[in-house]
């Protein structure tokens, strides 16, 4: 039944040796449990700073468990030189809750040499002391988690107490910074006459990414300072964030590539530490190589960019996009512009019609049409295609014969699009003078003519 019933309770334990100061030549340092819990056995090694007898000297406990069996086990061997040591054992079969806050003891010391700071601590390597009262049989091991303690014996000269340990901090939002806090320390000075602290940063001041130390100084009327330092270190925890440029679309002549520059390329980095960009391309062109801001040349078709970002700390963060490079090749199209009859009075549209099912980026024509006597109002050309960009405009290169008009058309999508034979690709509209004569033909032709 015992057994059963120790397997049932908590198997580990945090403890906490207080810090303390004290102007007087003795002290009462707490042990105290840092969570709820219910036990049945404690076993631990205390360590302290006796100075061979001119620090502290072990006057004994105080404030003991008010239930079960204590027993104190004598100065290990094991313990660093100039350190006294003492073993804590307690046992109740009967298990014994315990409410965090709770003390298990107080040690008491005398103090040998004022203005010193003793440290009592846990010893890692606890001597093999089992108390009479548990033996073996049904004996619980238990993981005992410390936090160790300090004596601070104050003088006529000003000292901190509680002095803060050193602070790291991850920044995970991206924002570089944080706001850290602390408790600031306490001073002790036994004759009274030390003048505030003061210190180079207070808490919940904002600390960048990196490490700072934050010193407090006090000094007292009598012209005795004392310091105490601690580095607060502000880490990198966000991964660089990218941002990739938009697509590149671009026409050059067959056979050739297209460089882009540094100002089509470069992404957009933010990041807290500094960064490494590396690309790879995949598709029409191939490679990688670490990215610097230098141009990159691009064969004819589509190309996949992947740029990727790291700052050494974090996971790399990585964009693409595109690069559509398509070759403009005049003599891959063959178009046909429609021949129309139109009664008078009445609007005219002339479309104009590729021949041959063909995959297209982009193409480019120029259309004349010759009308002496200004029988025709050219309105404006209409694209039939969806999508893509589209340039109309007046050829402004070749000069034409006294009454020739002109007009270009250009069309650029990327991807390519197929196209059927027999579809309009746009439509030049006309409205007929009020002046044009009945049965005027006028021809409307490329430029220049086949």
């Amino acid at each position: 039944m015992l057994a059963s019933f120790m397997t049932t309770l908590s198997a580990q334990v945090t403890l906490d040796i207080q810090e303390v100061s004290t102007c007087e030549n003795t002290v009462s340092v707490p042990v105290v449990i840092l969570e709820d819990q219910v036990l049945t056995t404690i076993e631990f090694t205390l360590v302290w700073d006796g100075r061979n007898g001119t620090g502290l000297s072990f006057d004994g406990l105080t404030n003991t468990i008010p239930v079960g069996t204590v027993s104190l086990g004598p100065n290990g061997s094991s313990a660093p030189n100039e350190m006294d040591t003492l073993i804590y054992s307690w046992i109740d079969f009967n298990g014994h809750s315990f409410s965090a806050g709770d003390q298990l003891f107080t040690l008491e010391f005398n103090i040998g040499t004022s203005g010193e700071t003793y440290p009592v601590f846990f010893h890692p390597n606890p001597e093999n002391f089992r108390p009479v009262e548990v033996g073996d049989q049904n004996f619980v091991a238990l993981s005992v988690t410390t936090d160790d303690g300090e004596v601070a014996t104050a003088s006529d000269v000003p000292s901190f107490v509680d002095c803060p340990s050193n602070i790291s901090i991850t920044n995970t939002d991206g924002t570089c910074s944080n706001n850290v806090t602390w408790t600031p320390p306490s001073v002790a000075d036994c004759d009274n006459n030390a003048n505030p602290p003061t210190s180079d940063f207070d808490p919940g001041d904002s600390f960048g990414i990196g490490s700072q130390i934050v010193t407090y100084t006090v000094t007292d009327t009598d012209g005795n300072m004392a310091t105490c330092s601690f580095n607060v270190t502000v880490s990198d925890g966000a991964s660089p964030s990218i941002t990739c440029p938009t697509n590149i679309n671009e026409t050059v002549d067959p056979g050739t590539s297209y460089t882009a520059s540094a100002a089509q390329l470069m992404p957009t980095v933010d990041d807290c530490s500094t960064t490494t960009i590396n690309y790879s391309l995949s598709g029409a062109t191939s490679g990688s190589d670490i990215y610097t801001g230098q141009n990159l040349s691009f064969d004819i078709g589509t190309t996949q960019v992947t740029f990727s970002v790291s700052d050494g700390i974090n996971p790399p963060t990585e964009c693409n996009f595109m690069v559509n490079i398509s070759s403009n090749d005049p003599a891959g199209v063959t178009l046909a512009i429609g021949e129309v009859t139109a009664n008078c009075g009445e609007d005219i549209s002339v479309p104009v019609t590729i021949l041959e099912d063909q995959e297209i980026s982009s193409f480019e024509f120029t259309i004349v049409w010759q009308d002496d006597n200004n029988d025709l109002i050219f309105n404006n050309i209409t694209s039939s295609l969806t999508g893509g960009s589209v340039f109309i405009g007046p050829d402004e290169t070749p000069p034409h014969n006294e009454g020739e008009d002109t007009i270009t058309y250009a069309y650029t999508i990327f991807p390519a699009i197929s196209l059927s034979a027999g579809q309009t690709l746009a439509t030049l509209n006309f409205t007929p003078s009020p002046t044009s004569i009945q049965g005027t033909e006028i021809p409307i032709v490329f430029y220049p003519a086949d």
